[in-house]
Order: C-alpha cells, then structure tokens, then sequence
C-alpha cells in the first residue's frame, strides 16, 4: 500500500505490455492482460487482471483491478509473446487489428486470395 505498483513488477515484464495497460487507461478504456509479479521473496506468479478507470464528471479518479488465477495455457502463452516483446520484436497476433476471429480470418483469406 502506498507503493508504486512496479515494485512488484517481474523483470520479465516488458515495458511495452504496462506502456499499453496505461495507454488504455489513460484514454478512458479497460485493459486485460496476462501480468508476471515478483513476491516479496524474489519469486513470481501470474494474474490474469482487468483493469478499467472509473470516472466522474469525465473526470478519472480511479483505477480498479480485478486480477484471476491464468491457467497454465495462458501462461505460457503469455510467457512466449512477453519473450518476442522484450527482444523489442512484435508478435504476429499483436499486429492485426483488434477485431472478432470471424472479421480477421475473412480479412487474411482476402490477403491470401489477392483481394
């Protein structure tokens, strides 16, 4: 309490997954995503958190979490796109737009197929 919250931020972290958590939050939108901490005794663990401002007045005055236990799939998952993202490389899926699976298949068809 009373601390920022990246002292408990995992090295493994990159920059880039918390430059875009406050990007979100800062633009008045939610943010999920997979986050590695680092516990007080140098260990880690993994959440999967939501976090989302809360605003009066158009006016922030609040960030809420709500963090859940990652299953193992998104933790790996997780773990093989933070590695890509800390090499300062981009992960493939982080390049298409964000948009329903159904949208984004018919707009990779339409690539393949020369549209």
């Amino acid at each position: 309490m009373g601390s920022p919250h990246n002292v408990i931020r995992h090295p493994d972290m990159p920059k880039d997954a918390f430059s875009d958590l406050w990007k979100h939050l800062q633009n008045g939108k939610p943010w999920m995503g997979m986050v590695k901490n680092r516990r007080t005794d140098g260990q880690f663990y993994w959440v999967d958190a939501y976090a989302s401002p809360l605003s009066k007045d158009n006016q922030i005055f609040e960030y809420q979490s709500v963090r859940t236990l990652p299953s193992r799939e998104n933790v790996a998952r997780a773990e093989k796109v933070y590695q890509t993202l800390s090499k300062g490389r981009k992960p493939f899926r982080l390049m298409l737009p964000r948009t329903r699976l159904w949208l984004r298949l018919t707009m990779i068809a339409a690539c393949f197929a020369g549209l």
